[in-house]
């Protein structure tokens, strides 16, 4: 399933952070939230028109989905993260550049709804799909290439 996303960005420090389950220190962000740490960029909360126009800028997407809003977002995508965190360890440790893990992580609730082409009728989403991509971007040797979510 194709889909568009969004792209969080953190650095070395703030995922460390998110595997470990500990805070990360002001210092230790950029002031700017969106994008300092977690950082969720355009297309993390849409409404049903920007949703339902992705399908005419898109004629091979199949679903098209957003999160409630930023806080759900950034809460399952840290919670998504930290439970796999063996998986991450395993795939950042192996010096793979260029390689990526496909995270689908289920969140036990409503985090977002989406539509399927050729329909009106929102989705219930409640699992998050996350591409984590080990290939530098922005000075940091690997990011969240895309997050959305999931029926």
């Amino acid at each position: 399933m194709e889909e568009s996303g969004m792209t969080v960005v953190m650095s070395p420090v703030q995922l460390a952070a998110v595997l470990s389950d500990k805070s990360v220190t002001e210092a230790e962000t950029l002031s700017n939230r969106l994008l300092g740490g977690l950082g969720v960029l355009p297309g993390a909360v849409e409404t049903d028109n920007e949703l339902l126009a992705r399908f005419e800028q898109n004629k091979r997407l199949i679903m098209s989905s957003t999160f409630k809003n930023l806080n759900v977002a950034e809460s399952v995508i840290s919670r998504a993260i930290y439970y796999n965190r063996a998986n991450i360890k395993s795939l950042l440790g192996g010096g793979n550049r260029g390689g990526r893990l496909t995270i689908v992580y289920p969140a036990g609730q409503e985090i977002g709804y989406g539509f399927s082409r050729g329909s009106t009728q929102r989705i219930s989403m409640r699992s998050v799909r996350i591409v984590i991509e080990l290939k530098e971007y922005n000075g940091k040797p690997y990011y969240i290439l895309t997050a959305f979510p999931t029926p």
